[in-house]
Parts: structure tokens; sequence; C-alpha cells
């Protein structure tokens, strides 16, 4: 059976791990002196590029959390939730116990009566995908109270752990097609894209699907990045800007706000800060990029070339800039 981990997220400390070790992921480097060699074996063939998102948590005051961890395997799923909502899951890939690691990546916090603890319980997880979806329509889903909340992480039973596995699918897998720039200006200026309801996942799915089929009309394109040529399925349409940044304006500059990205390396590095473009198009790497498979990746694509994607279109110049402002990796005190 799969089970789901529900993981509250709202709390400012909740939310710096996640910016810290979900949204930019650990590198196996610095994990490599602070857990085992099974345990490192196990990440490394989860996460062969050698990024690894990670969480984990505490004890408990009685150690309540321990054994609600210790359900836990690869594969499994984890969903985190706040102000009334869950917000991202994803699935985990390894299971595994490193006070030191915890520790180094996120120190020690008080409980309430006191106690220095760490969240030396982890696990890592493939890049979580963001959901919409209220705790009302959750607890309907699994049989729960209405008012239910989540409050402290949770292993749900099987009967509930089955229910909202089958409520992610659904969600994940409604069809929802656009065929014209008129229908794409009109979905992405909809309310339903900022309102928490459940059809906001299809919408996006479908606004991704749109733009994908703008910069692949055949049954081939180009990567923006590495400029290497792949069948379409390899191919994804991705926001330059963080779409989650843009102003309504720019949500429908569909011409320039989206490039693509090939699935082998690109949309991973630029996505995750590892790879920028300047004002003059070429290349920024940068200094926090593994080393191994990332950096061979990295010296053989794009090193000391240019973006032709950005020479070609003048318009998605500004939203490059924005990456290299907010998303590019600089080292600290750089």
């Amino acid at each position: 059976m799969t089970r789901v981990a529900l993981q509250p997220s709202a709390n400012a400390l909740s939310q710096a791990h996640l910016a810290a070790t979900v949204d930019r992921p650990v590198s196996i480097d610095t994990l490599r002196p602070l857990v085992g060699e099974a345990d490192l074996a196990a990440l490394r063939l989860a996460h062969p590029d050698g990024l690894v998102p990670v969480w984990g948590t505490r004890p408990g005051e009685r150690r309540q959390m321990v054994s609600r961890w210790l359900r836990l395997a690869a594969g499994d799923v984890v969903v985190f939730a706040g102000s009334g909502r869950l917000s991202r899951t994803a699935v985990i890939t390894h299971v595994f116990h490193s006070p030191e690691a915890a520790a180094h990546l996120w120190g020690h916090s008080p409980t309430a009566n006191g106690d220095m603890q760490t969240w030396e319980y982890m696990f890592s997880m493939t890049t979580p995908i963001d959901i919409d979806i209220e705790y009302g329509v959750m607890n309907d889903a699994i049989g729960r109270a209405p008012g239910a909340q989540v409050r402290e992480f949770t292993v749900l039973p099987e009967g509930e752990s089955n229910a909202l596995v089958a409520l992610l699918e659904s969600l994940e897998a409604a069809p929802h097609r656009i065929n014209s720039p008129e229908e794409y200006s009109e979905l992405v200026a909809t309310p339903a894209f900022e309102q928490l309801e459940q059809e906001v996942v299809s919408l996006r799915r479908a606004e991704q699907g749109y733009l994908r089929k703008l910069l692949v009309p055949g049954p081939f394109g180009r990567c923006s990045l590495c400029r290497r040529t792949f069948s379409s399925e390899f191919l994804v349409a991705a926001h330059i800007k963080r779409r989650s940044q843009c102003s309504a304006e720019e949500k429908l500059d569909f011409t320039n706000i989206a490039m693509l990205n090939c699935r082998f390396g690109c949309d991973e590095l630029f996505g995750r800060g590892f790879v920028g473009v300047g004002p003059d198009g070429a290349f920024h790497i940068s200094t926090q990029l593994p080393g191994g498979p990332s950096s061979a990746y990295v010296d053989e694509y794009l090193r000391g070339a240019t973006s032709e994607h950005w020479s070609k279109n003048p318009g998605s110049r500004r939203y490059y800039a924005h990456h290299l402002a907010t998303d590019f990796r600089v080292s600290p005190g750089a």
C-alpha cells in the first residue's frame, strides 16, 4: 500500500526549511559525510543528478513522531499543508535517520517544554508539484470530520491514504485542452487560477500543454538552452520568469514568457538556478553547481556558450534578466 504523510508547513520555520532544502535541493556532496554508506547509495540511486530535496521531523516531546516516521518507506507520498489547504505533494524516495545531517541543514529548536531537538527523522523526495486542495475537500474525500485540521506530522491509515491518493490522481488526470490564443488568454485571466479549488490543477496543466504546443508545433523541437533536438515528449514549456512572480500582463505574454527546456538536464538546471542567462546572452554558471554528472553536463553543452533563444527573442530578455536577479544561485558573500 501507499501511505500518505501530512506535513504542516505554514509557519515561518517550516517555510524556511522548504526554501532551504526542498525548493533548493541539497547536494549529495553535502550529505556524504553526514549519512551512512547505505543511505548514501540509496540517495545516489534515487537522485542521479546529485540533488536531493529533503525533509525531516523532530522526535516530539513524547517521541510520538518516531513511530509515525517508521511507517514510511520509499514510494509513499508526502503532502504539505497549511492555512486550510494542501499546497504541494511529492513521492518519498528514501527514508533515513541522521541527527548530524539534520543539525547541519536546519540546526536545533526548542520544543514546548524546552527540549532542544533537530529534525533528524528524515526522508528525501521527488521534486514537489503544486496543488490547491482545501481541507474540506480532503476531509470529505477521506472520511474525516468537515472541520478537521492538519496540526502536526501525521501518517494516514490505509483507507485514508488510498482515498487521498485517489483524489490527487483524479485532479492530475482531469482533461482540459486549449486550442487557440484566445482560449489561452481567457484561461490565464480567469480567477480560477488564483482561487484555491480543485480545477486549478487541470487548468495549469492545460496552460503548460498550450505553451508546449505553441513552441513545438511538430513532433520534434529544439531545447532553448543546449540547442539539441528532441522528440516533443522530452521537452518542457518552461516559464523563464516564475509564473507565481508574473503580473497578469506577463502571464498573457505567451510568445515571450516561455521557452523550451529538455528534460535531460536543462529544465532542472535553469529551474533550480544553477544556470542563468546574462545581459549579453551568455550563460552564467553558478559556483554552487554540484560536481560530477551535473558539472560534466554543463561543461559539455552550456559553459562558454550563448543563448540562441535570448538572441532571437528580444521580448524575452527582461524575463531572463529577472531570473538572473532572483533565482540564479550566487555564492554566499558574493
